[in-house]
């Protein structure tokens, strides 16, 4: 993300041949997180294909041979989905561009407190983008707060068939949904949970 560490622009050649070294020792990059804005004014939505395009060749310089995966939130306000949402769909469709020109997928995230807060926000976008390099990132804790369950949360993104699946290091990222974890209570009976609905070994 701008301004931290690991920002593609702090980064020379020389750091990112050592994370490459370091990652291929002990670690497999499965992805690498942005903080887009989509909504954004135009001179800055063209910054931000910049940065997405400068993302992406990061991702490549740290992963050769894999799949560059940046995973970004959208912004936006819960209240304006309704309006926002055909805009959103003309801004996705320049990041799809990108990542279709760069060999990358960018997995966009339902938030909370963003416009595209539901699972069906998600679904809806990439069905109205169509790009196979556009995909979701499903974060649980973010419907769960919205008194879903994770079964329904999950079968409506699942039925897209558009995201990109990191449930751990070694999983197969040709699958289809990305999952983070992270603030979910009860972890165990999360875990049974998925489990059952045929999305954990």
């Amino acid at each position: 993300m701008a301004d931290w560490p690991g920002a593609p622009e702090k980064l020379s050649t020389e750091d990112r041949r050592r994370f490459r070294d370091a990652l291929a020792e002990n670690l497999r990059l499965s992805a690498l997180m942005e903080n887009v804005v989509l909504l954004a004014a135009p001179d800055l939505h063209a910054k931000n294909l910049d940065r997405l395009r400068a993302v992406a060749e990061l991702g490549h310089d740290l992963k050769p041979d894999g799949d560059a995966i940046i995973e970004t939130v959208m912004g936006g306000q819960p209240s304006q989905w309704d309006d926002v949402r055909a805009a959103m769909v003309e801004r996705l469709t320049d990041w799809a561009k990108i990542a279709e020109q760069t060999k990358s997928t960018i997995a966009i995230k339902a938030h909370i407190s963003g416009a595209a807060h539901r699972p069906e926000h998600v679904r809806w976008l990439l069905d109205q983008v169509k790009s196979p390099s556009l995909k979701a990132a499903f974060d649980f804790s973010h419907f769960q707060l919205r008194g879903l369950s994770l079964k329904e949360s999950w079968t409506i993104c699942h039925c897209c068939k558009k995201a990109t699946r990191v449930l751990r290091a070694d999983s197969d990222v040709s699958c289809r949904l990305a999952i983070t974890w992270r603030k979910l209570p009860a972890w165990g009976g999360r875990k049974t949970q998925a489990r059952s609905l045929g999305h954990l070994p």
